[in-house]
């Protein structure tokens, strides 16, 4: 993930990964359990930087915009696990609810960025960003 990647944290707030520095009292996210498509809690003692990287810039109808590796994995409206560089305009993708699809609009790739990795201690590693989509951890 890209270090302006949003956050849904479970108290209702949205943080970017730059904010959630390591912690030793950590942060509670929202994740989604893939067994059940259920919104759970989720636990991190923070974002860790893993440098520079490639990246996709991801535009959604909603406007939102996700930056992150061409290798994270977001989930088509069929369920189907998807990496960030297969995703076209004009595609499906799942949001946190897993029931509602946004629509990409517009894909870019090329920038280099600082590329954060969010490990999850307790929870699945599926956590919801920008747009409300689910999205897996590295």
């Amino acid at each position: 993930m890209i270090v302006n990647t949003r956050i849904r944290l479970s108290y209702g707030n949205i943080a970017d990964l730059a904010s959630l520095k390591r912690s030793r009292r950590g942060y509670h996210l929202l994740s989604v359990n893939p067994k059940d498509n259920s919104i759970v809690q989720a636990f991190t003692y923070g974002a860790v930087a893993i440098g520079q990287r490639k990246t996709v810039s991801i535009t959604l109808d909603s406007f939102e915009h996700i930056v992150c590796t061409p290798e994270q994995l977001f989930f088509t409206q069929e369920g189907e696990p998807i990496q960030a560089k297969d995703i076209k305009p004009g595609m499906n993708l799942l949001s946190a609810c897993m029931s509602i699809a946004v629509t990409v609009v517009d894909i870019e790739t090329g920038r280099e960025a600082e590329v954060f990795a969010l490990p999850i201690f307790e929870g699945e590693n599926f956590v919801l960003c920008s747009g409300g989509l689910a999205t897996k951890t590295e």
